[in-house]
């Protein structure tokens, strides 16, 4: 039996908190008052921000070039021997992952849920001025929950 491979990826990490323990339980599930309370406390809002935005700047490091010095018999390669492997991934990731694309969908579900919490007047517990909020909040969620639980890997070959 093979053990699986893990291999921390902290952007991954985060993606997750921010999913479930900040979006999915706050967003999502709080009542609307605990959530206009929640929307009305500075530094709760800022820690979402603040996760969210380093998700979206850090989309590259999915990359599974980055586990490369983590995994023991690689990094024990020389550079020019490494270089390949390297570089196949790195191609591999673009194509498939298209991580631009991906930072690009994060941002703009990002800035529209950020940009209907601004709207909002403090206190705002009306159920008509959180539905904007919580449309936002779960198209982001919708987008987080497709990025991958650690460094992505590219899809086997096809065999034809």
């Amino acid at each position: 039996m093979a053990a699986a491979l893990r291999l921390p990826c902290d952007v991954a990490r985060e993606a997750c908190r921010c999913r479930h323990s900040l979006i999915e339980n706050t967003f999502l599930l709080f009542d609307d008052r605990t959530l206009a309370e929640w929307l009305d406390d500075e530094r709760e809002v800022r820690e979402f921000t603040e996760t969210a935005r380093f998700v979206c700047e850090n989309v590259e490091r999915f990359s599974p070039v980055e586990a490369l010095p983590a995994i023991a018999p690689l990094a024990a390669l020389s550079a020019a021997e490494l270089e390949p492997l390297r570089a196949a991934l790195d191609d591999a990731f673009q194509r498939q992952f298209q991580p631009a694309a991906v930072e690009r969908r994060l941002r703009t579900r990002l800035d529209a849920l950020l940009a209907e919490m601004s709207r909002r007047d403090t206190s705002d517990a009306a159920p008509e001025s959180l539905r904007a909020i919580r449309s936002a909040a779960k198209a982001l969620h919708a987008e987080m929950r497709r990025l991958p639980g650690g460094f992505w890997l590219p899809c086997p070959p096809r065999r034809e």
